[in-house]
């Protein structure tokens, strides 16, 4: 796209465009394209004072039009560069200056990282499954493209490891519906008890001929908070398997799972979630909080976490180097503790740090 603004909304319920704001505030503007900027001078013409903050190391949009250069060059007063960094730790931090310097932009040299000392490792792509089973942090899994993310998912349903999405990427594990019938088969095996909300996402999808009479009025509807509490006596477990008219047990909670008309999801996910049911028994896990989240460099922008698995990549011949380094330099800074690359021949992570 050679300029694109997306959505501007005018309202007379809320009058933005007419108050003639004495303050304004601009966040992320190395991604503004000149139509964005525009719009703004328009907005904030009558302004007192207008504060903008960038990073032009951050600047990822430029298929939008974006260009930091067009933030860096407009009129200022003022110029003030903020000297620390209280997310990424000092080794990661080296490592994105690399990056940075690189591009040009020297400014990192001033700015000091998290008080923190953190790490930069070189690992395997088998060692990455490891990490997804064994970590209990927040984890960040980057990739460049959709395709190399699909394959890396297919392999992680294959080993059954609980993997979530980051921004346009979903998984069944982004399904809370899902996540309520995984966890509501995983407290019948613990005999922990359930409430109502624990099994309606289960009793919507079991065929009627399944159920005693009237269960799925009496538990869907807007009533069945009544009816749970009014039959409800002590053991919630015998009362889920009462609106049954033959299961007694998860296991023949399982079999009622095999039946086709039980669905789940379309196309792979009836299939991957009915496996994931299926594979369930006493020792598997709440799944309260997937660790694991796998995306695209763009998609983890403005976001962070524990650690982070970077998949180096070549750039095509016509790429854009200083597009594909801030992407890089995105991915690095992402981290609060470790960045972990997983090389490739001629990677330009790998090349950019040593």
């Amino acid at each position: 796209y050679e300029d694109m603004l997306q959505t501007v909304y005018f309202s007379r319920l809320n009058p933005f465009m007419f108050d003639h704001p004495k303050v304004g505030f601009v966040d992320e503007a190395q991604d503004l394209s000149p139509l964005q900027i525009h719009l703004l001078e328009m907005w904030f013409k009558h302004a007192d004072r207008v504060y903008v903050a960038f990073d032009p190391m951050q600047a990822i949009y430029f298929f939008n039009g974006a260009d930091p250069e067009l933030i860096c060059g407009l009129k200022k007063d003022e110029e003030v560069i903020l000297t620390k960094s209280y997310r990424v730790p000092e080794y990661p931090w080296e490592c994105a200056k690399r990056i940075a310097k690189k591009c040009n932009c020297h400014t990192v040299d001033i700015v000091q990282p998290a008080d923190k000392e953190g790490d930069v490792l070189f690992i395997s792509k088998k060692t990455v499954f490891d990490l997804i089973s064994e970590v209990k942090a927040p984890l960040f899994i980057l990739f460049r493209t959709n395709r190399e993310i699909k394959e890396f998912l297919d392999v992680c349903f294959s080993r059954l490891l609980f993997v979530a999405g980051l921004g346009r990427i979903k998984t069944i594990f982004n399904d809370l519906y899902f996540l309520g019938i995984y966890n509501l088969f995983i407290k019948l095996y613990r005999g922990e008890d359930l409430e109502l909300d624990d099994i309606r996402p289960l009793i919507r999808k079991i065929p009627r001929d399944y159920l005693k009479r009237g269960v799925k009025k009496d538990i869907c509807d807007k009533h069945g908070e009544k009816f749970w509490i009014n039959q409800l006596v002590n053991d919630t477990h015998a009362l889920f398997f009462s609106l049954f008219k033959d299961a007694g047990s998860v296991e023949d909670l399982k079999e009622i799972m095999h039946d086709q008309r039980v669905i789940l999801g379309s196309g792979k996910n009836n299939y991957f979630k009915k496996r994931y049911l299926l594979s369930l028994d006493f020792y598997s896990p709440l799944l309260k909080d997937i660790y694991a989240r796998v995306g695209t460099y763009h998609s983890c922008k403005g976001l962070e976490c524990e650690n982070t698995v970077l998949f180096d990549f070549t750039p095509p011949r016509d790429a854009d180097l200083r597009a594909e380094r801030n992407l890089t330099f995105v991915g690095m800074t992402r981290t609060r503790n470790i960045d972990y690359i997983v090389p490739t021949t001629e990677g330009l992570i790998e090349e950019d740090i040593q």
